[in-house]
């Protein structure tokens, strides 16, 4: 196995500030985006720290 890291992006501001950040960061195109960010809003979980976070890859196709 090849080593990793986790970076964790610390956000300044509110909770609802973090969301308007992350809503701002979603596909136009994906309701579905949407969908699954206002619920882990609504229910009170934790947010993401990124909307689109690519994985390197050891694999290239």
């Amino acid at each position: 196995m090849t080593p990793s890291s986790v970076s964790r992006h610390i956000h300044d501001g509110s909770r609802e500030h973090q969301y308007e950040c992350l809503r701002s960061q979603t596909d136009p195109n994906s309701q579905f985006e949407c969908i699954v960010l206002q619920e882990i809003y609504q229910r009170g979980m934790k947010l993401p720290d990124a909307v689109h976070n690519a994985i390197a890859s050891n694999y290239s196709s």
